[in-house]
């Protein structure tokens, strides 16, 4: 079950890097990512933006600062709707 869950969150995670651009709103971003992956959360959709600033880091600074704005921002999301 684990390795299943991995693989779905690698897949959104090439998904959201083939769709984040810099100053991309968080809404449009999750919108788009949910007509690909339609069973995604926006937890897993956050597990896969942090995923694919960590992929990212090594290659492109300014692709990695988009995608972690997008993960903390989602993440956050997450956080005030809990509470």
């Amino acid at each position: 079950m684990h390795d299943k869950k991995l693989r779905e969150i690698e897949k959104i995670a090439d998904t959201i890097k083939g769709l984040a651009t810099p100053g991309m709103k968080l809404k449009a971003l999750i919108d788009a990512v949910k007509q690909q992956h339609p069973q995604a959360t926006k937890k897993e959709i956050a597990r896969a933006a942090f995923l694919s600033v960590i992929l990212a880091s090594d290659y492109d600074p300014d692709d990695t600062q988009a995608l972690h704005d997008l993960a903390m921002d989602t993440r956050d999301e997450d956080q005030d709707q809990s509470t």
